[in-house]
């Protein structure tokens, strides 16, 4: 910067990479543009697209990896395959539970409990 004049950032394919990366990664925007040496407004200005597709690609690299140990015999799949049934499509695990007491004929009393699990999932 010579006299007050600032010079206009120019993206790069490696800009707009690291943008990509870093968003698809979790980072924040403040921490993208401070890494580019940049404001959030020339970030935003600059890299819209890339901001919008690095959290798109990451998404579904984590739902491709999900699906994967979802549809597997590993160990991780029965965990796996739960969360997408709740979260993917819309499954509930509820469950009901009878507390009461019973008087029979000879005049005692009997405790049943029934727990009811949701066969919808």
């Amino acid at each position: 910067m010579r006299g007050g004049a600032q010079i206009a950032h120019a993206p790069t394919d490696a800009t707009r990479m690291i943008v990509r990366v870093m968003v698809g990664a979790g980072y924040r925007q403040e921490l993208i543009a401070a890494q580019l040496q940049i404001d959030r407004k020339t970030l935003r200005k600059h890299y819209r697209a890339e901001l919008k597709r690095g959290t798109d690609d990451a998404n579904a690299m984590v739902a491709q990896s999900l699906f994967k140990k979802a549809t597997s015999n590993g160990p991780q799949s029965v965990a796996a395959a739960i969360w997408w049934e709740k979260t993917r499509a819309g499954k509930k695990d509820t469950s009901r539970v009878l507390d009461a007491e019973i008087s029979t004929p000879g005049g005692s009393t009997v405790r049943v409990v029934l727990e009811a699990r949701d066969a919808n999932l």
